[in-house]
């Protein structure tokens, strides 16, 4: 509170002015993690920084990176440390950095993320065709689908009676095709394949 003084010593004090905080931006986020789901989201998530800078965090700036440098994530994510980004581009690689904001100013960014490829999941395999041989055996072979960003790891082949279908339990790795054995003679048999990558199955061919 201010006092005015002359040769006659102090006056007396103004009356008290609003009541206020010293504060600071506050400290970068800590332990940024980033994980990948399908469709090409990732999620983001942070732990809160130690030193809020004296007043209440009302906001997070989540920043996306690739080579090409960083570029602040459209939407807003208020207080909660997550956030969930779409929009990325399939099969890119991207590390994602955080600032927390305060009223004094948003803060320093934190270490960036690990490094995660936005994926999604397969295509349905194509021309699927199957060849039965005079022992009951059937050769069963298709075109592989469009991985969507992840690495084809298996597929899934499904033998089809009278409208019924039935996995076939042998695993086939990524190869494009598969004997059948052991199918009930006389009944007439189609296949349905659907591929699988880091982000789980796709869709079933047509038969």
């Amino acid at each position: 509170m201010p006092a005015a003084i002359n040769i006659a010593g102090i006056g007396n004090y103004s009356d008290p002015s609003d009541a206020v905080t010293p504060r600071v931006v506050p400290d970068a986020p800590t332990n940024v993690v980033a994980e990948v789901g399908n469709r090409g989201l990732v999620s983001v998530t942070w732990d809160a920084p130690v030193f809020n800078g004296g007043v209440e965090i009302t906001d997070y700036v989540v920043e996306v990176c690739t080579d090409a440098g960083c570029v602040v994530y459209a939407d807003d994510e208020s207080e909660l440390a997550v956030a969930s980004v779409a929009n990325l581009t399939v099969g890119t690689s991207y590390t994602f950095i955080v600032a927390a904001v305060n009223a004094a100013g948003t803060g320093k960014y934190s270490d960036p993320s690990e490094v995660v490829t936005p994926r999604m999941l397969p295509s349905a395999p194509t021309q699927v065709s199957a060849l039965a041989d005079k022992l009951g055996n059937i050769d069963v072979t298709w075109i592989a689908p469009n991985a969507n960003g992840a690495t084809l790891t298996d597929y899934v082949i499904q033998s089809c009676a009278a409208k019924v279908c039935t996995t076939f339990e042998d695993g086939t790795s990524d190869a494009t095709s598969v004997q059948v054995t052991k199918l009930p003679l006389g009944v007439a048999v189609a296949f349905i394949v659907k591929a699988v990558n880091a982000a789980g199955p796709g869709d079933y061919s047509s038969p």
